[in-house]
């Protein structure tokens, strides 16, 4: 799993739709479903399901979106603390 994979199903859950995750990412429905399929085969369980071309998050759908968004806010904190502040050896480390 990568950041990528995270990023398109907390969008794909928070959409409740492939199609227009794929045009956030500009790239096509199948590589975005296709990725949220490998998430869901490493995990062993189902994120969506689907009903009448709609998608519904599973319970443990719901619960991995919370952690995923987390960990996703987490990272771009950081990120931009690095690029903003770890030039100058500015960073203070919060325990």
């Amino acid at each position: 799993m990568n950041f990528t994979n995270l990023r398109y199903f907390v969008r794909t859950y928070e959409n409740r739709s492939f199609t227009n995750t794929s045009k956030e990412f500009f790239v096509t429905q199948v590589a975005v479903s296709q990725q949220i399929k490998l998430v869901e085969t490493e995990l062993g369980a189902e994120l969506f399901y689907r009903k009448q071309n709609k998608i519904f998050p599973t319970k443990e759908g719901e619960y991995f979106y919370r952690v995923a968004k987390d960990i996703i806010q987490k990272y771009d904190h950081a990120a931009n603390m690095i690029k903003i502040h770890g030039k100058n050896k500015n960073i203070t480390i919060a325990k």
